[in-house]
């Protein structure tokens, strides 16, 4: 599994914030679950920060629930 900076351009799924690397890393430290939608032009946008995948697990089913035709996914940060 490839592992990517938070604020790298390759990153695939990078995440556009006002936070420095080591408020990221804090952030990652406490909910290292990010559960991200894709918006229309690509970009992922950060739905939900969780300690645990199982709490971003229901999140996403809810959102999902509600918007069937949108796509979800649960990114573990790690530091």
């Amino acid at each position: 599994m490839a592992t990517y900076a938070p604020k790298a351009d390759d990153n695939p799924w990078r995440v556009a914030t006002f936070m420095n690397t080591d408020e990221w890393k804090e952030v990652s430290r406490w909910y290292p679950f990010s559960l991200r939608s894709l918006m229309p032009d690509g970009r992922w946008f950060e739905q939900a920060r969780c300690k645990s995948r199982d709490s971003a697990y229901e999140i996403m089913r809810a959102l999902s629930i509600a918007r069937p035709r949108d796509y979800f996914i649960i990114v573990q940060c790690t530091l």
